[in-house]
């Protein structure tokens, strides 16, 4: 009588070897189906799985992610056809697709998508409303959702000097700051909410409050600025950085307050910081010529792109070196986040020094970091900055993950790791996936 013999089952595989499979995918949904093909593979999954927390995406314009799991590149399935991503925030990316109109005029349209589920897409018509019709090389700074959810309050920060702020509720309306406002939201470099208050701060380090409220409608509006920390007190020759309008008299335009992104010292040559480091991690001098050249030739002066970033040249003349401030949530604290970025004549850039303070609500100042972060691990890029738990080996605590440069920033010891992956730092944003719930 002839053996028979039994064809092994997928359900023999080791369940470690499961787990760690299914943890390299980088993909949510194609965890849970593994998780259901059959009951050991949800227990190898529950218990051989990785954290619940690993290292969040890296995500390029073009749709592609990183996922450090597997060192991979990936194709979003669900990006959709003609966007590009201009930002982030939590799970959520943000996205604008470009067409012509019939005067050959760029009309912008704006998305929230969730790579997660290729039907979680959420237009924007609001914000299309507002910054539909914009110059070539108008940028969204960032795209922060209040709630996490889609249906709550957006905040939107632009590099146009005329129209850098803007406030929308899905469906309701839009408020956007503009040259007519009697505040300057110019001077903002980053925002980020503490609970329902929206918190901004400017290149001066001033730290304020922005209240909103809702009219009639639902629509958002910002009734004003509440400072909380002014960084340095005002002399004779300071003018106000928040408050000036048409209720001064100011005289004409060209006799207002010019705001100007650099110091004294700047290095022409290092005015665009757009192109830091590529996918094969190239380094890139940030250049005038790639700063578009006589792009802004035709452009008034009250339009003219802000940065929000200062540059100057190293005192040993070795290059140069730019100043990035960033706003961080961390424990229900503020905390700002100085980092001096360095650009030697040859080689790579590098983090030279990094300086956090918190902002004490009750005294109105700034108070030094000296201690770590509290066991947690920063993510910073330029459009999405995020503080979370760190354990395990992939998320350590009192760290820093700078998008640009790749490298893990130990804000105890101020060094520096070597280098996983780095991006470029206005094409690259953090996005985080959801929890593997299992």
């Amino acid at each position: 009588m002839a053996s028979s013999t039994t064809s092994p089952c997928w359900s023999d595989l080791p369940l470690n070897l499961v787990g760690h499979i299914v943890g390299m995918l980088p993909s949510t949904s194609d965890r849970a189906r593994c998780r259901a093909v059959c009951r050991p593979w949800h227990t190898a999954v529950r218990h051989y799985g990785p954290p619940a927390r690993q290292l969040p995406w890296v995500v390029l314009s073009d749709g592609c992610i990183f996922t450090h799991s597997d060192g991979y590149w990936h194709q979003i399935t669900s990006f959709p056809d003609g966007a590009v991503c201009v930002g982030s925030s939590d799970v959520w990316l943000a996205l604008v697709c470009t067409t012509d109109d019939d005067d050959n005029k760029k009309q912008h349209t704006y998305l929230l998508h969730n790579p997660s589920s290729s039907a979680a897409t959420v237009p924007l018509p609001d914000l299309d409303a507002a910054l539909g019709s914009v110059p070539d090389w108008f940028l969204v700074r960032k795209v922060l959702l209040r709630s996490g959810r889609p249906d709550d309050l957006v905040a939107v920060t632009t590099n146009h000097s005329k129209y850098p702020f803007v406030l929308i509720r899905p469906g309701k309306g839009a408020w956007f700051a503009d040259r007519d406002t009697t505040t300057n939201f110019e001077r903002i470099v980053d925002v980020t909410f503490l609970g329902d208050t929206l918190y901004a701060v400017t290149w001066d380090e001033d730290l304020a409050s922005l209240p909103i409220t809702f009219d009639g409608d639902g629509v958002p509006v910002v009734t004003g600025i509440e400072r909380v920390i002014l960084r340095r007190p005002m002399d004779d020759y300071d003018f106000d950085a928040w408050s000036y309008g048409d209720e001064a008299d100011h005289g004409d335009d060209d006799e207002l307050p010019q705001v100007d992104n650099n110091e004294e010292g700047v290095d022409d040559k290092a005015e665009d910081d757009d192109d830091m480091l590529d996918k094969e991690g190239h380094d890139d001098q940030p250049s005038s010529q790639e700063d578009g050249g006589d792009e802004y030739d035709d452009v008034e002066d009250d339009e003219l792109p802000r940065e929000g970033i200062v540059y100057g040249d190293n005192d040993d003349g070795d290059g140069f070196f730019c100043i990035m401030r960033h706003l961080v949530e961390s424990r229900g604290k503020l905390l700002m986040v100085i980092r001096q970025l360095q650009w030697p004549s040859s080689g790579p850039c590098y983090t030279g020094k990094v300086d956090v303070f918190e902002a004490n609500l009750t005294t109105c100042t700034w108070e030094a970091v000296t201690g770590g972060l509290g066991g947690h691990a920063f993510f910073i890029s330029k459009c999405f900055s995020m503080s979370v738990l760190a354990y395990g080996e992939e998320i350590k605590g009192d760290t820093m993950f700078f998008i640009d440069t790749g490298k893990l920033f130990n804000t105890r010891s101020q060094t520096s790791t070597k280098p996983r992956s780095a991006f470029r730092l206005e094409s690259s944003t953090w996005v985080f996936n959801p929890e593997l719930v299992v």
